[in-house]
């Protein structure tokens, strides 16, 4: 289901130090970054209504860190039962790898959240944690669900969906006072580089764990 490709290492340094960058940015304070944020914000939060308000409080909620443990444990669950194993290990494995490293980062930055945050967004907001655990489990369906499709067309419908998807959650934390706008830039970032490490590790393992008698007839 993953294969090796040669610019699996590109990928990573390129979003790796990208996300590197912004988050130096971020510890230093940078006046031009909370300009862009600054701006941003206003954009997104402009026109306020019950119904935007509505809607992105559901997106919100329906792509918390908890909601995306469990879409994640579903997808594991189907692909267990369809003798996707590894991949269903793997899944789980990615999702709290990285929710792992994510919480590690915010701890390093100590980045507060808007003043207008709501009580119930606490912690620090660099990055985002729906913003991550979403684009992981976007990732994942992207890999192991959409090619098992077999109409092209819709896989493309799918992950058209799935993009506007991402965005709308991304939208919805800075609609909503959770994140600035480079919390969400941050959060894909990181999660686009933890994806290409959880791919390399696959490679790497996969064929090992299917010589263990519980996984011998797994698909890979």
């Amino acid at each position: 289901m993953i294969y090796k490709e040669r610019t699996r290492i590109l990928r990573f340094l390129i979003s790796g130090v990208l996300f590197g960058w912004l988050m130096i940015l971020v510890m230093n304070k940078s006046g031009i970054l909370d300009l862009i944020d600054t701006v941003v914000q206003r954009l997104v939060q402009d026109n306020e209504s019950a119904l935007k308000h509505g809607l992105f409080t559901l997106i919100s909620g329906l792509a918390s860190p908890t909601m995306t443990i469990v879409w994640t444990l579903v997808l594991a669950f189907l692909l267990w039962g369809f003798k996707y194993k590894i991949p269903a290990l793997w899944a789980l494995c990615t999702l709290l790898g990285g929710d792992v490293i994510a919480k590690i980062v915010k701890e390093v930055v100590q980045r507060a959240r808007p003043f207008d945050h709501l009580a119930a967004d606490d912690g620090f907001s660099f990055p985002s944690g729906h913003v991550f655990g979403f684009f992981i489990l976007v990732a994942l369906l992207w890999i192991l669900v959409v090619p098992m499709m077999q109409n092209h067309l819709n896989q493309i419908y799918l992950r058209a969906f799935m993009i506007l998807l991402l965005f709308l959650v991304a939208m919805s934390r800075v609609y909503l006072s959770a994140h600035y706008p480079s919390d969400t830039v941050g959060a894909m970032l990181l999660a686009y580089a933890w994806i290409q490490v959880a791919e390399w590790l696959y490679l790497a393992l996969a064929p090992m764990m299917k010589k263990w008698s519980f996984l011998k007839n797994s698909k890979i």
